[in-house]
């Protein structure tokens, strides 16, 4: 993957103020991993990039169902 969307979506996601936790629950994978990834230290599946941006381009939308959820 080119390092130039990793950087993109980084950005994106400390623009939302993601936390790699709360991503690494939605993958269901470490921390790390999602940290090694970002900072092209490591690899991920082509499947879990794919969860990883769908999350963060979706993340108010996934707030909203989860709050309404929840309540």
């Amino acid at each position: 993957m080119d390092f130039n969307i990793k950087e993109e979506y980084r950005a994106r996601r400390l623009k939302k103020r993601i936390r790699i936790r709360e991503i690494s629950e939605f993958l269901g994978c470490t921390k790390g991993l999602i940290s090694n990834w970002e900072n092209d230290r490591g690899y991920m599946s082509k499947e879990k990039v794919n969860r990883y941006m769908l999350f963060i381009d979706n993340y108010n939308e996934v707030m909203k169902v989860e709050t309404l959820c929840c309540q």
